[in-house]
C-alpha cells in the first residue's frame, strides 16, 4: 500500500547509480558526493524540457531585399533557393509562415513564392477555366409542342393514317 501512495519519479535512483559510477573507483571528499548528486539529479530532470533559445541577433544569408527573385525566393535562416518557401520553412526549420516573417521582421505581404512561378500557375489555372464561375449550360432548343388533339381528332388523324397505308398497298 505504502507503494501506491508514493509519486513517481522515473530518475529516483540514476542520480545515485551515476555518481557511485563516477565516484567509484576515485578518491572523493564527503561534500562533493551531495554536490554531485544534485548537479546529476538536475540535469537528468532536464532531460525531456527544452532548453531556452538566448536571443542573438541573427543574420540572414543573404539580404532580405535579395531574397525575392522571379525565378526563385530564398531563405533567409540557410539560404536554401526553391519557387516556394512553405515547405521548406515548415520541415527544415519547423516555422510557420507567420513565426518565419516575425523571425525576420518581415512584412505580412512579403512573397514566400517566386513571381515567374505564381504567373505560370494562374495562366495555367486560367486556362482549364477556374475562377471563371459557373456558366449555364446551352440546352438545344426543343421543338414546339403541338396542343393537344381532342380524342374527335385522334380518331380522325388515325383514320388518315389508315387510309394512307392502303392507298399505299393498292398502288403495288
Amino acid at each position: 500500500m505504502t507503494d501506491e501512495r508514493r509519486p513517481h519519479r522515473p530518475f529516483e535512483n540514476s542520480p545515485r547509480r551515476s555518481s557511485q559510477g563516477a565516484c567509484g573507483g576515485n578518491q572523493v571528499v564527503a561534500t562533493h558526493i551531495a554536490a554531485s548528486i544534485s548537479s546529476v539529479y538536475q540535469a537528468m530532470s532536464d532531460l525531456g524540457k527544452p532548453a531556452a533559445e538566448t536571443e542573438s541577433p541573427r543574420t540572414p544569408a543573404l539580404p532580405i531585399r535579395q531574397s525575392v527573385r522571379r525565378d526563385y525566393v530564398v531563405c533567409l535562416e540557410c539560404g536554401c533557393r526553391g519557387q516556394m518557401l512553405l515547405r521548406h520553412v515548415t520541415t527544415a526549420h519547423g516555422l510557420s509562415l507567420p513565426e518565419y516573417r516575425a523571425r525576420w521582421n518581415l512584412p505580412s505581404d512579403h512573397p514566400m513564392t517566386a513571381t515567374g512561378y505564381s504567373e505560370r500557375r494562374s495562366r495555367m489555372a486560367k486556362q482549364i477555366g477556374l475562377g471563371r464561375g459557373r456558366r449555364r449550360a446551352k440546352s438545344p432548343r426543343l421543338p414546339k409542342r403541338q396542343p393537344r388533339r381532342r380524342p374527335s381528332e385522334r380518331v380522325a388523324v388515325a383514320d388518315d393514317r389508315e387510309r394512307q397505308k392502303l392507298i399505299g398497298q393498292r398502288e403495288i
